[in-house]
Formats: C-alpha cells, structure tokens, sequence
C-alpha cells in the first residue's frame, strides 16, 4: 500500500497551525508580568552589570565613568520538550478529529511552560543565590554602599494558619516599607515613586490561595499609605485618596501556605529574568517513512529562568 503522502502532509499542515496559532497567546501566562525577557544568543549569558546602575550627577570636570561592580551571575539555557504521536492508521481511517481538541492544548502547556520553571524558582528563592551572593531572598544583601538590608520578613500572627485582613494589611504595609527603602550601591533609593504615585500601580502580590481571602479583604477599603518608621518617613507619604490595590495572583505552585511575596513589577528590569534563546516550535517526524507506525509531532523551547533585582522583591513569612 502507498503512501498517503497528500493526507498526512495536510494534517502535519493543519496541526502545525493550529500549534503556531496558540502557542502565541502566552498573553495568558503569568511569566511575563513578574520577568524581563532578555534575548539570548549562546549557551549561557554572564550578567555582569548588575546592582551597577549608576545615577545621575552634576556635570563638573571631566565626565566620570563608572567601573561596573561585576556580578558574577550566569544562567545557562535548557532545552526542554513535548511529544505527541498519531497513529499513523487513524490518519488513513480519517480518525484524527481529537487533534483539533488535543493539540491547543498541547500549545498552551507548551507556552505556559515558563510558569513552572519560574515557580520552582520561586519556592527555592530562600535557598538560591542572585547576582550579589546572596540568596534571593535574605536578611542581609549588601552591595557596595547600600548597608545590610533584609527582603526576607516576618510578620507574627495570632495564628498563621488563619490570618486575618488586619494582619495581612499589617505585613503588606510592612513589606512595603522594606521594598521602598531599599538603596543601591551609591546609597540611593531604588524605588522611588514620582509625585503622582503612579508606580503604586505596579504592585503584585502572589501567595497560596489558602491566603487569598484575607489579602482580599484587606484591600476592600483601598489602599492608604502611611509611614510607621522615621527610615521610610520620607518615602511612604500619607494619602486621603485610596490607591489602586495591588493586584493579587494565588496560585497552587506557589507552595508556602504562610507567605506571601511582594512585587515591584514596574520597572524595565523585573524581580525576575526570563533568557529566551529558542522561541518554543513544532516539527513534525515520521511524515514519509512507513517505518513509523506514528506520525509524530514535537514542541520544543530553549530557556531558563533566574533571579534578577531582589530588590524589587519581598517575601513576608507569618509565624
């Protein structure tokens, strides 16, 4: 018996379609809210610069160029993929219907991919190192002249099993004051909000939905800011006017049921980095050779995830 070639190259045509057409909706994914894309072209990428971003000075004398305080931080690439056969006799019986139904499906786990891997990163984040030694989550970051500072709190609870919205509030406020006064390695202030207050729109916080009612409810009268140490006495401004809340991600593969991050998701640069060397793609095997009893299809991405501005970042355990 000949080969079908007509038949089965129209359905690897329709499949790959469908698959380009979905795996383009990563809109839906969470990744891209709490990462920077950075476009990769090798195996690994050093990124030396970071925690070095100089500001702004008076032009007197000559210009003064600074020396990048090198970061020894370098994130290596993984391929990772998705495979998915079709008997080849369902394709000659015209018994294929289900891959309409299978292969978006197919795509949007291929697309949502990053989720995982960025959530793994983020339950180990107490326990893996950023670009200034330390771990991405800890009590005692120090970059050049920034001082020791802590984005790993704690907050006491009358019971942290069951948190109320008072005590939410109380440790989102407290999260807030730690992110906003945060200083780089020239000692000055990372986030620095403009007089209108904007980049208070820019707040994410992700917890496990066990704590998603009382985050919740904390929020229901709005968001007023007010300072409650004379450190952040001169960032943390009191308001009349609710702010917008910020917003609220619960999520099962954030696994801590007692923490909760803060995010600061405004900036060019992210808490996190998304390294993309290989945009996820589909080929399809076994097309012409009746070798195979299946045809084949393969999704495959090249990628990784790591840390990249803590400082913009804060987790909040209650005990």
């Amino acid at each position: 018996m000949s080969l079908n070639i007509a038949k089965y190259s129209a359905v690897e045509r329709a499949i790959s379609r469908v698959f380009a057409k979905e795996a383009q909706k990563q809109q839906s994914a969470f990744f891209p809210l709490v990462a920077t894309r950075a476009p990769s072209s090798s195996a690994d990428e050093k990124y030396a610069w970071l925690g070095d971003i100089p500001q702004m000075r008076e032009w007197v004398g000559e210009r003064v160029f600074n020396e990048i305080r090198s970061a020894d931080y370098t994130l290596k690439n993984k391929h990772y993929e998705l495979s998915y056969g079709v008997a080849r006799t369902d394709v000659d019986d015209d018994r294929y219907g289900m891959l309409n139904l299978a292969v978006p499906e197919i795509a949007r786990r291929a697309a949502k991919y990053p989720d995982k891997i960025l959530f793994d990163l983020i339950n180990s984040a107490e326990s893996e190192t950023c670009f200034d030694g330390q771990y991405f989550f800890d009590t005692d970051h120090s970059w050049g002249d920034s001082g020791t500072q802590s984005n790993d709190l704690t907050y006491n609870a009358a019971d942290h099993t069951a948190v109320t919205a008072e005590e939410f509030s109380a440790a989102f406020h407290a999260a807030l004051e730690a992110m906003m006064s945060f200083k780089d390695d020239a000692g000055e202030p990372m986030f620095d909000p403009g007089a209108d207050m904007s980049e208070m729109n820019n707040l994410l916080i992700v917890c496990h939905p066990t704590l998603h009612k009382a985050a919740s409810d904390a929020f229901v009268n709005g968001l007023v800011l007010t300072s409650k140490s004379a450190t952040a006495g001169d960032v943390v401004a009191a308001t009349n006017n609710p702010l917008a809340v910020p917003s609220i991600f619960p999520s099962l593969r954030y696994t801590a049921t007692t923490k909760f991050d803060l995010y600061y998701t405004g900036g060019a640069l992210k808490p996190f980095l998304f390294q993309d060397r290989q945009p996820v793609i589909m080929d399809s095997f076994g097309v012409n050779s009746r070798k195979d009893k299946h045809i084949g299809f393969g999704a495959d991405m090249r990628f990784n995830m790591g840390f990249l501005m803590w400082n913009y970042a804060v987790r909040t355990t209650f005990n």
